[in-house]
């Protein structure tokens, strides 16, 4: 699956728990966590924990 298609599957998860906690199906507490939490799992879920910044050891880029 190429990164696109992940950033849209969590799109589509963030605004689901949104529209969700609006209609009070899920809490509004869980909610506001998922809003923090979801885009910090996506960022690992879509990079592989890499980042694109050189590496100031090795100035190696984290995706080679």
């Amino acid at each position: 699956m190429n990164k696109i298609a992940l950033a849209l599957i969590w799109a589509a998860a963030i605004i689901g728990i949104s529209v969700a906690s609006i209609f009070d199906i899920v809490p509004t507490g869980f909610a506001e966590a998922m809003v923090f939490t979801l885009p910090a799992l996506a960022w690992l879920s879509i990079s592989g924990g890499k980042s694109c910044l050189p590496c100031p050891l090795t100035g190696r880029k984290g995706n080679a």
